[in-house]
Formats: C-alpha cells, structure tokens, sequence
C-alpha cells in the first residue's frame, strides 16, 4: 500500500512534506560575475571567448542564471550560488584542494538539477532559510553540509533524491531535517544523532541502516513515526513498521433514498489493525457530485461530538476524547486528526458510527456514490476502503403507506460479546421524515424490545445484557423485526444473525464460586474471585487463579496457567505464570515451564524436563528429576538442579549452583566471573564483560565470550577455548586441551597459553578457521619453528623469541601470517602437539 496522506497536521501528513519542485533553478558562487554561456579553468585566465577577465588561482567564482561550467583549481575554492542560478546544462568540478559551495541567499537551491557535481567537499547554507535540494551521487565528495545560522522557525532542510544514500563520513551541522524523496530509498548512516534528522514520511519503502549504535525502543518508535519503514542498527536487529489495515468495509454497498441516512460500516464489522499503539488521522470524503453530507452518527456516552461539525469539535469515544474535527461542516469531505488515545479500538467504533446522508429533493432520484475512507498513522502510512452507497428511489407509492424494504446492515456477531455490542442498524423506505419504530418477536407471540438475547435501541440492534451468545451452543439465531410507522403502518421481516467463534475464548465468572467450562478450541478462564472450578477441554487453554481453592481440569492442549497464589500444578497442566507476591510454585511429572514474579519465589520444577525462570528476586529453584533448565534472573538466586542433564543461567555473584554428584552432565551460563562448583562440567562465559572463569577438579569444558577473559581448567582433564578477545588461558593440572575455532585477528584475538605443557597439553585449530588445514592430526610439513614460513606447506610456526604461534594460510607467499596466540619463549612444541578439529 502507497504511503501518503492528505491529512493537514504538518508533521504528520505527507502531503505538507513536499517534493522539491523538479525544475532548473539555482546554485551561485561569490567572485566576479560571469556572463552566461563561459567555461572557466580557475587555474589562470578563462576560456578565449572572454579575454576581458583573469581568474587568479583560490578565487571566488559566482555562478549566473545561465549555463555555466566551472573547474577549480588545486587551491581552496568557493563557488557562490543565489537561488536560480543553478540549470540542468551547468557543471561544477571543484578540483583538488578543500572546495565550499556557498548559499548566499535564503530559498530553495535545487543543486540535484546539475548535471555535473564533483569534487566540492563542503556546502554552505546561507544565514536564513535554505532548502538545499541533492542527488544521492553527489555527495560522493562532500565532507560537510552547514546550514548556516539560522534561528527562524523552519531552520534549514536538506532533501535528498535516489534510492541508495551514503550519509556516513559527511558532517550535517545546523540542519533541522533530513528528507527522503524517493521511494525504496536505502540511506545509511553512523551515528544516532544523524540518524534523527530524517524523515521518510513523504515516501515509502524506506530502509535506514545506523551502523554505529543501538537504537532504544523509543528511538526506534520515533523514526518509525518520521516515516522510516525498516530500521537496522549495530545490533544487526530489524525493526519494521507497516501500514495500518482497514477490513471488513472495502466493497461494502449500502443502501438509501433522498433523505435518507446509511451507516457506512455495513454489519458493524470494520477492524483497524497497525503496528503502532495509536494513529494520526482519519479522512472521510466523496468526489461524487450531487447532494449529501457526510458525517458522524453520535450515540450518548457511545460516539459524541463536543460542538457539532465546527472546527476543532472533539470527538468523544466511550467518554474519552480522541482528536478533533480538522474540517468545516461536514459536506462531501470530514477530517478527523487524531491525539495520542486514538487507539484502534476506539477508531473501530468510530468507524462504525460514520454516516452517508442524502440531500436531493427528489423522491425518485437513483445514483451510486462513492466514499473512501483513508485512516494514517504518524509516519504517513495510510490505510484505505471504498463504500459504494446506492441511492435508490423509494417504494413507497402512497401517502400513509406501510414501510417497504425493511433492512439490517449487519448480522454477525463474536461470541461472547458483552451486552450492549452493537450487530447492526435498521433501515426502511416510508414517508420522508417519517419516524419509524422497529420491535422483535418475542416467544409469547407479541412484541417488544428484547427477547433476552438481543434488544432494540432506536435502530440499533444489539447484544442484551445478561445473554451469553455461544457458538459452540449456537451458532445462529433467528429473528423476526417489526416496523411501525406514525400512522401505524407495519411491515416485518425474518432475519438470521450469525454468531462467530472466537479463538481463545474468553471465559469469565462471578465473584462467587462458579464452574467454568470450555468448548473445543483455546479457552481463557477466569473464574474471579472465590473458588472456581474451570474446565479447559480440549486445545490449549489459560486459566486464571486468584484462589487456594480454584479447581483446574485439563487432559488435552498445551496449558498456561496465570496464578497470583501458591499453586501445584495437576496432571495436564504445562506452564505456570506467577504475578502478584511472593509464591511457591511447583509442577508435575510433565515438561514444565515455570515463571516466577519480581519477589523472593521458590520453584520445583519435579519430574520432566523443566524450565525454570525468575525475575528481580532472591528465588530459589529446584528442578528435580530430568533435563532441567534454571534461570534465576536478577538477584541472588539458589538453584538446585537435581539429576539429569541441566543448564544453569548465572548473572549475579550471589547466585548459587548447587548440582548432585553423578546428577548428568551440566552446563553453567555466566555474565559474571564464576567458578564452577562441585559436581558441575561445562562452564560458558556471556555478556560483553572481561570475566575471569575456573574450572573445577572434573574434566571441565570451558568457554569465554568475546571480551579479554582469564579461563583457568583446575585439576581434571579440560578443554578451554577463550572465544574472541585477547585471552589469558590455563590448562591447570591434567590433560588439557586448548581450543581455537573464532575468526582470526593478532590485534583483538590473540590468546596468551600461561602454563603450556608438551607432555600434557595439545591445541584444536578449527579448519574453518584454518582453511588451509585439513581435519586430523596435524602434518609435520605444516609446521616450522621461526618466525615465518619456509616454503608453501608451512602453515603453522612456532616463533621461540617472542612466544608466538602464527598461522600462515599462503605458506611462504607474503602477506598471510596472523599470530593468534602465545605460549612463552623458548617452549617445547611440534607438530604432533597440533589437532585439526
């Protein structure tokens, strides 16, 4: 979908952003003035066909309305440029040296319509307004774009045209705004601050890459809101924003006569989805000529305007306002500009309340209009849907006839709704102006303005209070409309209103016991307060528990439940959610995942294998029997893993680990400096931080980040790979391994190897790291003791003077050698202290 808008508000409304006008204007350089048509070299005098001016090396050149071709010299020059002197003919090569184009007057200086612009490294805005308009290829050259000084309101702007802009390495300095012009443009650029200076909100597909920096969910956010579509920083994560979606009124014909008035939302059905919280705007409008007005169905404490359809009249949804009227009097056009409540919830009900009413006289009169409706979110992405309204003439053939055409234009309803839901609004052909009283069939065989499950309104029909529309039970209904009008004329009609299932289905109780139960499909449950019993049946339901005494029966489905008090879970029960305060939680024989709240929680994970988490408290966690895995989060946590082959989260220095002898083969994951406890194998460093990481007396497996870390094995047999970063290893007592399997770099991953020992040690060289490696024991052509390689097969030496271990991938060819590690000088080593893994 295109991403435009018409709405008016100037910082989220595309159409107010605009494309520079796209016609030869201006660009002027200081210095004597230059005739048109001349070709100047400013390394000595100008060309033949002027023999009257001298140009002396670093002068000032000012460029003329006409065609102009200016060459600097090899000095500083400054080529100076008023508004309209720059043309599609005219070619400015600045040359070497540090060049500056200078504005010299405020105004729009469309520099993308040179057709040649090289070699000029600074642009310099004038003192008052400047709109400086380029083309992504010529910033190739330019070091620096200065607005100028400028304090005006507006300040000074940049537009930007082509869909591939290199930003990084150019200085942007006293400018407001950065706009993109293009649409599918990619624009890069290395830091945050530059990165706020743009604005894609006139245009679509944007991609933004930062290349240096994080972006925070609000920056993110911000940028999305300027326009910018899909958003990658440093982190190499993706963050896109879509346009807002219009369903369920795209197409829709609705009916009418002269006078008459239709709801727009056939079926009270339109949805508005987006990827923001809230939108900016709304615009009803219809070029179709003939007489009509557009405009808002108000219902009390429903759909409420504050002053009619004058400017600036709040509309009011469900008591809360949610923007203003950015037009006059309704008519054929009604703009809405939203606030920071408008969310699309609330813009669904409005859209369910927007009304066609036609004006014309005559009774006979048969036209189709056209209404778009267009919603747009802050970044100026819109959203659009197309009502065709059908003005027919009326049946009505005499005075005093009974009412024809009797309608619903909706009839579809979830289930479950509340009371008061809204499915639809009558409509019949009578007298104009004729008030008309619509009642249902009730069973008795009279009539009136409920039956219990629905109830009348005006012309509304909607949900009764207290009727629970199942559609599992139920899934349509069938009722009978009469309408009355003044003079006692009636006429009905049958109509059937479909119910539609919801999955997950919400399932509320009553501040007393109650018994819940579900339907097939996802069931939410919340029995409220008191002891509930809640029955899920099959799929995957959620179960609320508030209470001791809350009863849960499931066999079926993966199920949650979300409980603020100490709980147990049954048989047939997978995950537990904790919230509220401090709580035992404990699982079953299954695979459990178990969630803790922010206070001091225990866990007990039983039998399965189980994930356990906790948030900011001191919690403590036991897994019990199987493959469990423990993450206390923050706070200083005890974590108790029970057999089985578990996994420890440690991110504080207060953790404890606490793992039974012989209880399988475990793994620690630290952001802090940690040694492994007893009975623990493996042991990984994460984070960003310099760690210090020990192993135990069992043969340990240990493995740093990529920060500079010291790993040391301990008594048993180890293996210790140091990751990235310039690392300290110790191997301790026993056999140990030294592992190497990260991208090579002798500045920031070059290890030290501090107690290295040929009778018990040996190095792993990862071969697709090692390219020239093949995968075994290590030949010994491959290997030399020296400082470089000796013929094409050395690939890996030993220098004895300085302690280094190189790795050559071009043997003796030049240019190949990276040392990745050192082990001390003058040590024992060889070729069959080598492994390629």
């Amino acid at each position: 979908m295109s991403k435009s808008s018409k709405l008016p508000k100037v910082p989220t409304s595309k159409k107010l952003i605009a494309k520079p006008v796209l016609s030869p204007s201006f660009v002027a350089a200081n210095g004597a003035s230059i005739p048109d048509g001349d070709t100047f070299v400013g390394t000595g005098t100008e060309a033949t066909s002027l023999t009257d001016v001298t140009l002396v090396a670093g002068a000032e050149y000012v460029l003329t309305e006409g065609v102009d071709a200016v060459t600097g010299t090899v000095d500083d020059d400054s080529i100076l440029a008023a508004p309209g002197a720059l043309s599609p003919l005219d070619e400015i090569d600045g040359g070497a040296g540090n060049d500056t184009l200078k504005l010299t007057d405020g105004g729009i200086h469309s520099l993308y319509t040179v057709g040649k612009f090289t070699s000029v490294e600074t642009i310099l805005g004038s003192d008052t307004d400047d709109s400086i308009s380029l083309r992504a290829d010529q910033l190739q050259d330019v070091k620096l774009i200065d607005g100028g000084e400028n304090h005006s309101e507006w300040g000074d702007r940049i537009f930007i045209e082509g869909t591939t802009i290199d930003l990084t390495g150019i200085t942007i300095q006293n400018v407001e705004n950065i706009y993109l012009i293009s649409d599918g443009a990619t624009i890069t650029v290395e830091d945050i601050a530059k990165v706020k200076l743009i604005d894609g909100r006139s245009t679509s597909d944007d991609k933004l890459i930062v290349t240096h920096g994080i972006l925070s969910d609000a920056e993110l956010q911000e940028l999305h809101d300027r326009g910018i579509d899909t958003i990658f920083d440093e982190s190499g994560e993706r963050s896109t924003n879509t346009a807002p979606t219009i369903g369920g009124l795209n197409g829709d014909t609705v009916k009418t006569s002269a006078g008459g008035t239709a709801l727009l939302d056939l079926g009270g059905n339109a949805t508005v989805t987006s990827d923001d919280p809230t939108l900016d705007g709304l615009e009803v409008i219809s070029y179709s000529s003939g007489e009509f007005q557009l405009g808002i169905q108000t219902r009390p404490n429903e759909v409420e305007l504050t002053d009619g359809y004058n400017w600036l009249s709040g509309v009011i949804i469900d008591g809360i306002e949610i923007g203003y009227l950015a037009s006059d009097n309704g008519g054929w056009y009604l703009n809405i500009a939203f606030n920071e409540k408008a969310t699309p919830a609330r813009i669904e009900k409005l859209l369910s309340a927007l009304s066609y009413t036609n004006l014309s006289p005559d009774p006979n009169i048969s036209e189709t209009h056209y209404v778009e409706v267009i919603v747009a979110d802050k970044g100026g992405r819109i959203a659009e849907a197309t009502v065709a309204v059908t003005i027919e003439p009326s049946t009505t053939s005499e005075p005093n006839g009974s009412p024809t055409d009797l309608e619903l234009n909706g009839t579809t309803i979830l289930e479950n709704s509340a009371g008061g839901t809204k499915i639809g609004s009558f409509w019949a052909a009578s007298e104009p102006n004729a008030y008309l009283t619509y009642e249902i069939l009730l069973s008795d065989g009279t009539w009136g303005d409920t039956d219990g499950r629905f109830v009348i309104y005006g012309d509304d029909l909607e949900v009764a209070d207290g009727a629970v529309l199942d559609y599992e039970t139920q899934a349509s209904h069938t009722i009978t409309i009469r309408v009355t009008d003044e003079a006692g004329q009636s006429a009905q009609k049958t109509f059937t209103i479909t119910v539609g299932d919801v999955s997950p289905e919400q399932i509320n109780g009553t501040p007393g016991r109650d018994s819940l139960v579900g339907g097939a499909g996802k069931d939410i449950l919340n029995g409220g307060a008191d002891a509930d019993t809640m029955v899920g049946g099959a799929g995957d339901d959620v179960y609320h528990v508030d209470d001791a005494g809350d009863v849960i029966i499931d066999t079926s489905g993966d199920d949650v439940v979300l409980t603020t008090v100490d709980y147990v879970a049954h048989d047939g029960i997978e995950d537990i959610i904790a919230g509220g305060d401090a709580v035992y939680l404990t699982g079953n024989a299954g695979n459990n995942a178990i969630e803790a709240n922010s206070s001091d929680n225990v866990i007990n994970g039983l039998g399965g294998d189980d994930r356990l988490y906790g948030e900011s408290g001191n919690d403590t966690m036991d897994g019990g029997d199987g493959n469990d895995m423990l993450n206390g989060g923050t706070g200083n946590d005890r974590m108790i893993g029970g057999s089985g082959n578990d996994i420890y989260h440690v991110d504080s220095k207060g953790d404890v680990v606490v793992e039974a002898k012989n209880g399988g083969t475990d793994l620690v994951y630290s952001a802090v400096s940690y040694t492994l406890a007893s009975n623990l194998e493996n042991l990984v460093g994460t984070g960003a931080a310099a760690l210090t990481l020990m192993g135990n007396s069992l043969a340990n497996g240990i493995l740093g980040n990529d920060a500079k870390n010291t790993i040391k094995g301990g008594a048993g047999n180890d293996t210790v790979n140091g990751g990235g970063g310039n690392d300290v290893l110790y191997g301790g007592k026993g056999k140990d391994v030294f592992v190497f399997n990260t991208p090579l770099n002798k500045k920031t991953n070059k290890d030290k190897i501090a107690d290295w020992s040929a009778r018990d040690d040996v190095i792993h060289l990862e071969n697709q790291v090692f390219t020239a490696l093949k995968a075994g024991k290590l030949g010994k052509s491959s290997f030399v003791l020296g400082d470089k390689a000796k013929d094409k097969n050395d690939f890996v030496g030993y220098n004895k003077k300085t302690g280094d271990l190189w790795y050559d991938a071009n043997g003796s060819k030049a240019g190949g050698q990276v040392v990745f590690a050192n082990i001390g000088k003058d040590k024992k080593i060889a070729f069959n202290d080598f492994f390629v893994i």
